[in-house]
């Protein structure tokens, strides 16, 4: 039988690969592009059976870029599955109302993965090498995941001393929203929590001295982050 194939739209590193590893390990060809201008460009020039569109992203949105291709006959009935670190109905409905054909939390289960896998393709065969729980903790913990998500989590805590001071919403209202669901995945659930206050009080344009206060505990939290992983890294 031949493999799935499956274009990924997400624009944060770790969560690519994450995605990528998880899909290839279920037998996957997998296919990464960072927005969904990107997505579209790929799509038409080939041909895919299932599409994971995360929904904020630069250039072109997970939303819009469904919306477009949803235009286009061929893509009528393409599997779009939405990828949501937001768990509120009102954002699952905006996935639906975009065209999106069904929605993946992330971060993502490998159960919940091959559930999507099994409901929008059932005619193709997933395999896997292990028991989902291991291969799912094999996937985090290898050294060039843990590599990959120390450099995200600096690439984030810099920006977040630049931006915090300067009080940009919309700046750090995407620095906490990649935030929170990359160390959710990696279970350091304290951040990806405050991540989910700050983000969400910015959403509705709140920028008070609480939330203040939670974006001075993101920062300190992932300094503390980032030194440990470097120890542990360099063990």
């Amino acid at each position: 039988m031949r493999r799935i194939r499956i274009l990924v739209t997400e624009d944060n590193p770790v969560n690519q690969m994450i995605a990528k590893e998880m899909l290839t390990e279920l037998g996957c060809e997998v296919d990464l592009v960072t927005n969904g201008a990107e997505a579209i460009e790929k799509l038409s020039l080939q041909e895919f059976d299932l599409v994971f569109m995360d929904c904020m992203m630069p250039v072109l949105d997970g939303y819009a870029a469904t919306q477009k291709l949803r235009s286009e006959e061929k893509f009528k009935s393409l599997p779009i599955i939405a990828l949501t670190a937001n768990a509120m109905s009102s954002d699952r409905d905006r996935c639906l109302e975009s065209g999106m054909s069904d929605y993946l939390a992330k971060p993502i289960l490998l159960s919940h993965l091959e559930a999507i896998l099994e409901k929008w393709l059932p005619e193709l065969q997933l395999t896997a090498k292990s028991s989902q729980q291991n291969l799912q903790s094999n996937i985090l913990n290898t050294g060039r995941m843990q590599k990959a998500f120390l450099e995200d989590c600096e690439r984030v805590l810099e920006a977040l001393r630049v931006v915090q001071p300067k009080g940009e919403p919309d700046q750090l209202m995407s620095l906490v929203h990649q935030l929170k669901s990359t160390c959710a995945y990696f279970g350091y659930d304290s951040i990806s929590v405050k991540c989910r206050f700050v983000e969400y009080a910015l959403k509705n344009g709140t920028l008070n001295s609480s939330v203040q206060e939670k974006i001075e505990d993101v920062l300190i939290e992932l300094g503390n982050l980032v030194f440990d992983l470097k120890e542990k890294l360099a063990a």
